[in-house]
């Protein structure tokens, strides 16, 4: 009996000790030059889908550069990458005076902020998600085919 438990305890301190001693999981990297398209977005706590006749896209360049397109205007970023969190910079656009109805221009208007907000990232196959911190998802996209 004593024999067992002193053998197992030997196996656990074994097991805790050579826990460490693993490689970490190196985060998921976003291939630069992929094109993704929104899908969800954080509003109120919530996640609804932009409207059916809107495409926003979204970059990443491979020189630290992003840029996409909204509702009616092209925009472009610096970024970088380091393990799973992301820092957005330098978030411009151009300002172009749209005719679609003022709930897409409110859209973009809330897109751009949930931009600045972004902190983090997670990527899962086709799926890419922008987050604050890891208390709030903010931007769901698709990968888009190349």
């Amino acid at each position: 009996m004593w024999t067992r438990l002193a053998c197992l305890m030997f196996c656990i301190f074994f097991l805790v000790i050579f826990a460490g001693c693993l490689a970490p999981v190196s985060p998921a990297r976003v291939p630069p030059g992929q094109s993704w398209r929104l899908t969800s977005y954080n509003v109120g706590n919530k996640m609804i889908k932009p409207e059916s006749n809107t495409t926003i896209t979204l970059t990443f360049g491979p020189n630290g550069l992003m840029s996409g397109s909204t509702v009616c205007n092209e925009y472009h970023a610096t970024y970088q990458f380091e393990g799973e969190i992301i820092s957005l910079g330098n978030i411009g656009s151009t300002d172009t005076n749209c005719t679609t109805p003022i709930k897409m221009t409110e859209m973009e208007k809330v897109y751009f902020q949930l931009l600045n907000n972004t902190t983090r990232f997670s990527l899962d196959k086709n799926t890419l998600t922008l987050s604050y911190f890891d208390e709030k998802k903010l931007l769901v996209f698709e990968r888009q085919p190349f």
